[in-house]
């Protein structure tokens, strides 16, 4: 039988501290590593959550509502740079741009090698004019990130606005071989040729820009397009699938008319313009000064006298809509009233041709309806043509109208020429 003696008692008191301490040992290094990276895979995968929902924020517009959300990313992982960044292009969309300078700078100090940081901090430093700092800033992430075609056409830009063509050109050359036949790079090589006065290049290459996107990169190649007088190279850019989008635009469609009219399609383009009106709520006054032209140009009075009639109500301070009611009342024979409306032109805008043009047309209209209400009074004729050999003599050909034909019936604007384009 075995009894406890003192020496039994120690040994069973030690065992039970040994096991003691040992349990009351705390984690080891490993464990603690482990445990914080555990935690930060946490966090990051909640501020990346936060992250995605604050850009589709941004893109619906819910700036506050993007700023907060991306707070929260931020104080759940502030260590990384596009986190911020994102701050900063909330902050440029709710016109903070003070704020937007310092979050992308304090971006940059968490990541140097952030190429958006430094694209947007150019922004910014062009919109103070420090095209100097912007251009550094757009060169510095190009060079980061060579894909993004952004960042050589920012850099190209500034180089135009600097009056730099010789570094816009070398930009040029470098970002051609990045990309290749690029819209923004042609419309950008047609500024250049532009600004180096060589307009048959720049024109070359506006063709280029408007056949190659349909998009706002070639917007402005369009205009120049029709600035140069290429009005079917324009509408046939237009025409194409991948610019419908732009074509349905207010603005553009206004230009395709624009050109259909130039081309001598002048019913095509009142056609489209009374269909774009269907789908306005409130027609704008460029779009009725539009409407007007072209249905003067194809001889539509009535839609004359109901564009003239929309803009004096509207705009009764502004001549186009008087100009419009003075052709329309010609057209009808109404003299007395076309002088009316031509001096209400003449006070508000003094000096438009097509004042004149009519104001003779009105003079010579009167004198033949003197003519044919005296007809013992020698008939008015026109000098046409030159001498021309009759029976062997020289003669004078001449024009004589008829006694009673209203000078209204043959129209001031039967021909396609445009009244405003003075």
């Amino acid at each position: 039988m075995m009894t406890k003696g003192p020496r039994g008692a120690v040994l069973l008191v030690a065992g039970l501290c040994t096991i003691i301490a040992a349990g009351c040992h705390g984690p080891t290094a490993r464990g603690i590593e482990n445990r914080r990276a555990a935690n930060d895979r946490f966090d990051r995968a909640g501020a990346q959550i936060a992250y995605d929902q604050a850009q589709q924020s941004l893109i619906n517009g819910q700036y506050k509502l993007a700023l907060d959300t991306i707070d929260q990313a931020i104080r759940r992982f502030p260590q990384d740079a596009s986190y911020v960044a994102l701050r900063g292009r909330i902050q440029q969309e709710m016109r903070q741009y003070e704020g937007a300078q310092r979050t992308f700078e304090v971006a940059l100090s968490i990541d140097p090698t952030c190429h958006e940081c430094l694209y947007y901090l150019g922004v910014e430093a062009q919109r103070r004019s420090d095209d100097v700092t912007a251009l550094a800033r757009y060169d510095a992430a190009w060079s980061l990130e060579p894909s993004r075609l952004q960042y050589a056409a920012a850099g190209v830009e500034c180089c135009l606005a600097m009056d730099d063509l010789a570094g816009a050109e070398e930009r040029l050359c470098t970002a051609d071989q990045f990309f290749g036949q690029a819209a923004a790079l042609s419309a950008l090589r047609a500024e250049l040729h532009a600004l180096q006065g060589d307009d048959a290049r720049a024109l070359q290459h506006a063709r280029q820009a408007a056949l190659q996107s349909g998009d706002g990169l070639a917007e402005e190649s369009l205009w120049r397009m029709f600035r140069a007088g290429d009005w079917r190279g324009c509408l046939d850019a237009l025409a194409k699938p991948a610019a419908a989008e732009l074509a349905e635009r207010e603005d553009m469609q206004r230009l395709r008319a624009r050109c259909l009219m130039m081309t001598g399609s002048a019913a095509a383009a009142r056609d489209q313009l009374v269909t774009a009106e269907l789908s306005m709520r409130e027609p704008t006054p460029e779009h009725m000064v539009l409407l007007g032209q072209a249905a003067w140009a194809c001889g539509d009075w009535a839609r004359v006298e109901r564009s003239a009639a929309w803009l004096m109500a509207r705009q009764p301070e502004v001549a186009d809509g008087y100009v419009l009611a003075a052709g329309a009342a010609f057209a009808r024979g109404e003299l007395d009233r076309t002088n009316g409306y031509l001096d209400r032109v003449d006070a508000l805008e003094p000096g438009r041709s097509v004042v004149a043009s009519l104001r003779r047309k009105v003079l010579a209209s009167q004198i033949l309806a003197a003519g044919a209400h005296n007809p013992s009074e020698p008939a008015a004729v026109s000098v046409v043509g030159g001498p021309t050999m009759q029976g062997g003599k020289a003669v004078q050909t001449v024009n004589t109208p008829p006694a009673a034909a209203p000078l209204a019936a043959a129209s001031p604007l039967q021909s396609a020429q445009i009244p405003f384009a003075e």
